[in-house]
């Protein structure tokens, strides 16, 4: 077992969970090779990374997961409510989770709190966009690879408000 401060991972569990099923090491490659953490992971995130990579999970399959993630200490699984999506809250790296389930690290830290308030993986692919506002300004931004018609027409409309002449 690793503490780091107040968190405790099972590191035993979680190696076993990673062995248990090819949706588990599904899972927690995923997580061992992201980039950046995050806060919070969606269930339709997990499902949808499923699919990418070849796998058939359903969805109670990834809360079977995400439930034992929560047994062996790396957060709390949240069932959705009121148009909330069910997620999993993460109180350590997800990377760290990650790579320590697949024997590639033996450090697991808590999520910092910058981490914790500002990232979420949303799940939705963004295609960034270069816009040149004016002869000395370039704008950047991103909006998703499947914006619709309405989307950009409210986004358009968003956008009509924001001068200040």
């Amino acid at each position: 077992m690793v503490t780091e401060g107040s968190n405790s991972i099972d590191m035993d569990q979680l190696r076993q969970l990673y062995a248990s099923s090819p949706a588990a090491k599904c899972f927690l490659d995923y997580f061992g090779s992201r980039e950046r953490n995050a806060s919070t992971t969606k269930i339709d995130r997990l499902l949808l990374v499923a699919q990418e990579r070849g796998q058939s999970v359903g969805r109670p399959e990834a809360i079977e997961f995400l439930r034992h993630l929560e047994d062996i200490g790396c957060g709390r699984y949240v069932e959705g409510r009121r148009g909330h999506p069910s997620r999993f809250a993460w109180d350590v790296s997800l990377i760290e989770v990650g790579q320590a389930a697949s024997g590639n690290s033996i450090k697991v830290s808590p999520l910092n709190d910058d981490e914790n308030e500002t990232a979420v993986d949303s799940g939705v692919a963004m295609l960034p966009h270069d816009y040149r506002l004016r002869a000395d300004l370039t704008v950047r931004f991103s909006l998703p690879t499947n914006l619709t018609s309405s989307e950009a027409h409210r986004l358009a409309e968003f956008i009509k408000t924001l001068p200040f002449e």
